[in-house]
């Protein structure tokens, strides 16, 4: 057993797999969200106008990670915008507004989502995740400590690229998407062709670190030879 551990971890230092990922897969919250809310609506029956607000939050935040790249720039500003509109809200609009006279019941407002629309929701997410696994499965990019070489479709297309003075930038553009899957951009300058850009990398830091691992041990092995 100690033998077979420690040839697995001596192989998986010798190559590192990248990805690149399409953006569906940051869609995961909305489909948890309505296979949970599925099964809770058909035990339920009747629409529940909660969920639907629940869902509807959940949605609004997924288009949110997705339409737009939020730096570490734009969060402050987001942040700060949204707390000087609370303090403006709490302090000018609250103290006028007669809470007595309002009577308002959330179950009874119009907007409950049936148990089908629930199911369909969650069939068609699982759907396009599924699909992304399976190209991301069949479609990466593969660093060996003599060569770079990239493999596509099922029949296995491979380009191949010499790793000699191999250079990379790590870039995370967007905070949400970092949080939600650990995401950055990986961009690959390799001594001959173009430069390789992977939008989408899971894990990013890690990857960085064992890119960083496996070229420190080429350019040891280059300096040390005779």
């Amino acid at each position: 057993m100690i033998k077979m551990s420690e040839k697995k971890s001596k192989n998986e230092g010798s190559h590192i797999i990248l990805r690149n990922w399409p953006k569906i897969i940051f869609f995961y919250p909305l489909f948890l969200t309505s296979l949970v809310l599925w099964l809770l609506q058909f035990i339920m029956g009747s629409p529940y106008p909660p969920f639907g607000y629940f869902w509807m939050a959940v949605f609004f935040c997924n288009l949110f990670v997705i339409a737009f790249d939020t730096n570490s720039t734009r969060l402050f500003v987001i942040v700060s915008t949204i707390v000087v509109i609370s303090v403006l809200v709490l302090f000018l609009v609250v103290p006028n507004i007669d809470f007595s006279q309002i009577n308002i019941d959330i179950s009874q407002l119009p907007f409950g989502l049936t148990a089908s629309f629930y199911m369909v929701i969650s069939l068609i997410l699982l759907f396009m995740i599924f699909f992304a696994f399976l190209e991301a499965r069949f479609n990466y990019w593969k660093v060996e400590k003599n060569e770079i070489y990239y493999k596509s479709g099922i029949l296995a297309n491979i380009q191949r690229f010499p790793i000699a003075n191999l250079r990379y930038d790590k870039e995370i553009y967007d905070i949400f998407q970092f949080i939600a899957l650990r995401s950055g951009k990986f961009t690959l300058f390799p001594e001959a062709g173009k430069a390789i850009v992977l939008d989408n990398v899971l894990n990013v830091n890690k990857k960085a670190k064992q890119l960083d691992k496996l070229l420190s041990q080429i350019r040891v092995k280059v300096v040390n030879q005779p």
